[in-house]
């Protein structure tokens, strides 16, 4: 053996236990889950009946539930990234203005705590000392002010958004750490270029501030948008998709389709058009995001 096949046999062979890693984990599954997504099957055994497209066809055009879900997950995405982005940018923004280290450090820690405890313990937290509509501390603090008491995750109008409401609170944290490190970086000669030239602060966030975070901005919306479309265990902890279906998304529908009802075949073909939603989203969202123009002043 030459010395440029050993060279190309030691690195293939460093890659080879991440490689099998990736297939085992990773592309095998995504593969049998297409390969399932054609088929009829209960997992009570290994009998598959061949279905073609069928379990596609009902999905989109007979499957009133899934339907459902997929206005609430749109709904629950959209309320979830418009809001991470909007707060996270303001924290951000406040956080980067404090001019005492030690303040701004102590700061993005008390932000960034949610994200590192259990989202279990959150959940519940929220479920039955937050949230409860009998002794909860919202119901407290509107008490206080003359305000009725809500049902939050017990009322079909105010469900999804309670929940969503939980996973803002959880990943404001993050976020908002992403994008103070974009304003970090962007230098403080472009700011001082902008006030010579007269800019207030508008027209500096438009032409300095927002190109420097575009790229973080549009990182954190992508992910929120994945992250939420996948959304299980903040719904399935805190209502299980009801009361009345009001707070179904797709993530839990998956779950309900494939082990409660044992229609695995059909799960899978759920998890594809989800995927495919999502990738479409994700498209929209860095095409916007990317190709957007700040004019010149």
């Amino acid at each position: 053996m030459n010395r440029k096949f050993k060279e190309a046999l030691v690195g293939y062979l460093f890659i080879l236990p991440m490689f099998s890693i990736l297939v085992v984990f990773l592309i095998f599954p995504l593969a049998f889950t297409l390969y399932i997504s054609f088929y009829q099957w209960d997992m009570l055994g290994w009998n598959m009946n061949f279905i073609g497209v069928e379990n596609y066809r009902y999905i989109l055009f007979d499957d009133a539930l899934f339907r459902t879900a997929i206005i609430n997950t749109l709904v629950y995405a959209f309320y979830i990234v418009a809001t991470l982005a909007i707060f996270s940018l303001i924290l951000a923004l406040l956080v980067n203005s404090v001019r005492f280290p030690v303040l701004k450090s102590v700061s993005r820690t008390i932000f960034f705590i949610p994200v590192v405890v259990s989202s279990i313990v959150e959940l519940l937290v929220w479920k039955n000392m937050i949230y409860n509509p009998a002794f909860g501390l919202l119901n407290a603090i509107l008490e206080t002010f003359g305000l009725p008491p809500h049902m939050w995750l017990m009322s079909h109008n105010e469900s999804l958004l309670s929940v969503a409401t939980i996973v803002v609170w959880k990943w404001v944290g993050f976020n908002m750490v992403i994008l103070l490190a974009a304003l970090q970086d962007i230098p403080a000669a472009l700011y001082e270029a902008a006030t010579i030239d007269g800019a207030n602060w508008w027209w500096r966030f438009r032409g300095v501030t927002f190109p420097g975070i575009r790229r973080a901005l549009t990182f954190i919306m992508i992910t929120s948008t994945i992250s939420s479309f996948l959304s299980f265990e903040s719904v399935f902890l805190t209502t299980g998709g009801g009361p009345g279906y009001s707070s179904l998304t797709l993530g839990l529908y998956i779950y309900y389709t494939g082990w409660t009802y044992l229609r695995m075949g059909r799960a899978c073909a759920m998890s594809w058009i989800t995927f495919l939603i999502m990738i479409g989203f994700s498209i929209v969202q860095f095409r916007t995001l990317g190709v957007i123009k700040v004019e010149e002043r």
